[in-house]
């Protein structure tokens, strides 16, 4: 992309970012913050709205109980004693669950395995089996079962009929799922992934900056003779190591997230 991109951050008088302004072609991108008394977030605000943050009373949890959406809507998520997430619950603004997938409750094991997933969905309700090295052994899914295999190096090396191999590194190479074909540099990174004799054949590089963040993605087609045609191209754009918008080769926004770590 080959421009000079701005991020300007603001802070409180307790050091806390208050604002966030990315500069664009056209305009400006913002973000705001505000925090509660013991430093936890309490809004983030964006061009899509307010989102509030609510923690249980009396408690210094970090854990967020509550998130109220912009269109009145809102999650909310329990725990159990050792802090796991066991349930999250998307209700409407009638305080209604909402009856589409829009809850869940886990359960686990004694040493911290998730073994259930139950949604309002039943095709969305899975369980989990182990083998003694903690490795997925087996997921149910409404009925259906996938097993899942792995190797004395605990890669996995096949899921039901679909088969995956590794190199000397431990990063996987193919996958017959597709016939894709992955692609490394000396640091491990993913440089490219391609599968050019299917009927969906694609091409996609990945470019990195010396910080090892993902900068841009450029996605191909065959050309006909046995290389590749640019087809697209997906710029990265960052707050810190936390991407916050995607560009495309012109430089103009794609899509833009709104993140914040509590």
């Amino acid at each position: 992309m080959g421009k000079t991109i701005t991020v300007t951050n603001t802070y409180n008088n307790a050091r806390l970012r208050s604002g966030l302004v990315l500069q664009q072609a056209t305009g400006t991108w913002t973000n705001g913050f505000t925090w509660d008394a013991a430093h936890r977030l309490s809004t983030v605000s964006s061009p899509a709205g307010t989102f509030t943050y609510t923690y249980k009373v009396g408690q210094a949890s970090r854990l967020p109980i509550k998130l109220s959406l912009p269109n009145t809507s809102y999650i909310t998520n329990t725990y159990d004693s050792v802090a796991r997430l066991t349930g999250t619950y998307m209700d409407n603004s009638s305080k209604t669950i909402l009856d589409n997938g829009s809850y869940y409750t886990n359960s686990y094991d004694n040493i911290g395995q998730l073994k259930w997933a139950d949604s309002t969905v039943n095709t969305e309700d899975r369980g989990y089996l182990y083998d003694a090295a903690w490795n997925l052994s087996k997921r149910t899914n409404n009925g259906a079962t996938s097993t899942f295999t792995v190797d004395n190096k605990n890669e996995l090396t096949g899921m039901d009929s679909i088969i995956y191999s590794y190199d000397d590194n431990g990063n996987p190479t193919y996958s017959s799922a597709g016939g894709w074909t992955y692609y490394y540099n000396a640091e491990n990174q993913l440089v490219a992934v391609d599968d050019y004799y299917s009927a969906y054949s694609f091409r996609i590089e990945f470019f990195y900056d010396g910080r090892g963040r993902l900068r841009w993605r450029a996605e191909s087609v065959p050309d006909g003779i046995g290389g590749w045609t640019l087809s697209s191209q997906t710029h990265y754009i960052y707050d810190g190591m936390r991407v916050i918008q995607e560009r495309d080769g012109n430089n103009n926004p794609l899509v833009a997230y709104t993140r914040v770590t509590i």
